[in-house]
């Protein structure tokens, strides 16, 4: 059962280690809407179209986030991934978060997707894959072709011994990156 289909109001917040509590919500729904602010917090954007958080109870100073957000008003905003994610290829920016939105559809295992350096593009995104069983890549690709334009597909897809995470299972996206780049973590198959 989907929580959408839930007879039951169900909701997302927003919140992060350096507000030490949640500073927005929004209703779980099938339509994604925005994050609102809860009461005494207000939002803007930097000049990198981070987050940055004006919560007097919280802080004196606003807080700056690694949030990318698209901003719906002062009290309202789209999350759209973290700054410190996004990829740089060929002069395209890709969020790597909006990517996996649509490969989560069809790939069961766990899964990121990053960067690898490229001579021609700078960076060029690739899927990495948990080895969890059977990983179909010729089907990952087909699906892959279907639901991405070529701007945002992956260049290769990367199956993985396993990924590092952190103490309570979180994946660490540049640590599994940098340590299959230099051979700490065995590569099972890749196209």
């Amino acid at each position: 059962m989907q929580i959408e289909a839930l007879p039951a109001n169900v909701y997302e917040t927003f919140g992060m280690t350096e507000t030490a509590s949640h500073i927005a919500l929004r209703k779980v729904s099938a339509t994604r809407g925005p994050f609102y602010t809860l009461p005494g917090v207000r939002v803007d954007q930097s000049d990198e179209n981070c987050l940055v958080i004006h919560a007097p109870h919280i802080s004196t100073e606003p807080i700056i986030t690694n949030d990318i957000v698209e901003l719906v008003n002062k009290e309202s905003f789209y999350w759209i991934g973290r700054k410190d994610n996004q990829i740089n290829s060929g002069g395209l920016k890709i969020h790597p978060e909006r990517i996996e939105k649509l490969i989560r559809t069809f790939v069961q295992q766990p899964f990121f997707v990053t960067s690898l350096p490229d001579h021609l593009l700078g960076e060029k995104m690739v899927l990495l894959i948990e080895n969890g069983g059977t990983v179909n890549i010729a089907n990952v690709q087909l699906n892959l072709q279907n639901e991405l334009d070529r701007h945002t597909l992956p260049k290769s897809i990367f199956v993985l011994n396993q990924f590092m995470r952190t103490g309570n299972g979180k994946i660490i996206r540049h640590a599994t990156r940098n340590m299959m780049m230099t051979g700490e973590i065995e590569i099972v198959e890749q196209s």
